[in-house]
């Protein structure tokens, strides 16, 4: 403070009487060498007895400068003094904040990257992977549906109903003893998206847990804080992103259904080719009948591979009626993975995670936000003006 001229009043206190001369000699010289004013120097000494000590000489000498100083209206501090004296020392006294501040600005950045990461990792092992991603199939059973010859439907509809009823209630007894069994292979995206949620929120514990080793300043409490904060809404923020995935499913069945009646309009334009599938859907259900009395029951990917919707599937493919298929495949992939980044990494993941250093701990942190930091740096230029 000695640059900005505040009257400096110092108290030497617990001295003894032999040592007093020596101390106040040294102290004043010292502070000459360093070009510092002072307003007097005044040594009290040790005392035994403090109620005593309060009724002495130099007690009452202490008060009586102190009463002094702080009846004279203080001087106003120039603003180039004040300016100098905190810019001089501002990198050191914001030091702390400024790496708590860079470690936020790493937390999001190492978010932003993992949750890339973990989208990269579903398009290519589900949405890419021919063998797992079943969007345009079940488009396509939607289209069978609305290829149902007039007449014909409803009757075929009751013998499906009607055939299939001993394997339906078996898997239903089935899944009332066994419930576990069933799950987790019969929806491989859901399995897929589960996994990709576990390793992002598993690769960042070990990720902030390696900075608060790391780290050898005073943002080793921030990260440790941090550390805590993840480990306690890890199994929260799992379970809330299992069951968004249900919901996000649920909701993206109206984009499958909706590809199935955009398929069904192009093919509205196309009279022959209608005719052909028309005629084809009733020896597809002929024979997805006579597959599942064999097998007990049909599976998405069983109709799809039966011999009769293979043939169904190649007049699909075929020609520009196979062109205009592989564009809707390639819009609802768009679609799904649209919905997945919004509704799930971004809406779950990324929202809850980003403000994690909010809700932390901010015991031994400064805890102050960036925005008020750069309102203090921008009053600091004012001040040099």
């Amino acid at each position: 403070i000695a640059p900005i001229h505040i009257p400096l009043l110092i108290c030497l206190n617990k001295t003894s009487v032999a040592d007093e001369a020596a101390l106040r000699n040294a102290l004043d010289q010292r502070l000459q060498q360093e070009q510092i004013h002072h307003a007097g120097i005044v040594a009290i000494p040790y005392s035994g007895n403090p109620g005593q000590l309060a009724g002495s000489q130099a007690t009452a000498l202490l008060r009586e400068r102190a009463a002094a100083l702080l009846a004279v209206e203080p001087a106003a501090i120039p603003p180039a003094q004040l300016h100098d004296l905190i810019s001089r020392h501002w990198s050191a006294w914001t030091g702390p904040l400024q790496r708590e501040l860079v470690a936020g600005s790493w937390w999001q950045s190492e978010l932003e990257a993992g949750l890339s990461e973990a989208l990269g990792i579903y398009q290519r092992d589900y949405l890419h992977n021919p063998h797992y991603s079943d969007s345009l199939q079940r488009a396509m059973l939607s289209l069978l549906e609305l290829l149902e010859v007039p007449g014909a439907a409803a009757a075929l509809v009751r013998l499906r109903k009607l055939l299939t009823w001993p394997a339906r209630k078996l898997q239903d007894l089935f899944k009332q003893h066994f419930p576990a069994a069933g799950k987790g292979d019969s929806n491989q995206e859901a399995k897929l998206l589960t996994e990709a949620a576990s390793h992002l929120i598993l690769a960042m514990r070990h990720r902030v847990g390696e900075q608060s080793v790391a780290a050898n300043d005073t943002s080793t409490r921030w990260w440790r804080n941090l550390a805590d904060r993840l480990e306690l809404e890890a199994e929260p923020l799992q379970n809330a992103f299992n069951q968004a995935i249900d919901a996000y499913q649920v909701d993206f069945e109206r984009d499958i259904r909706a590809a199935g009646e955009r398929l069904y309009r192009y093919l509205e334009g196309h009279p022959a080719t209608l005719n052909s599938l028309r005629a084809a859907r009733i020896t597809t259900d002929a024979a997805a009948i006579a597959l599942a009395i064999k097998t007990g029951g049909i599976g998405l990917n069983d109709l799809i591979l039966a011999p009769a919707m293979l043939s169904f599937v190649s007049l699909l493919t075929e020609g520009a009626l196979g062109r205009y298929m592989h564009g809707v495949e390639q819009d609802l992939k768009a679609q799904q993975l649209t919905a997945v980044d919004t509704q799930l990494f971004a809406g779950v993941l990324y929202s809850t995670l980003i403000d994690l250093p909010q809700r932390m701990s901010a015991e031994g942190c400064y805890a102050i936000p960036q925005s008020s930091l750069a309102e203090a740096e921008q009053a600091l230029e004012v001040l040099a003006s």
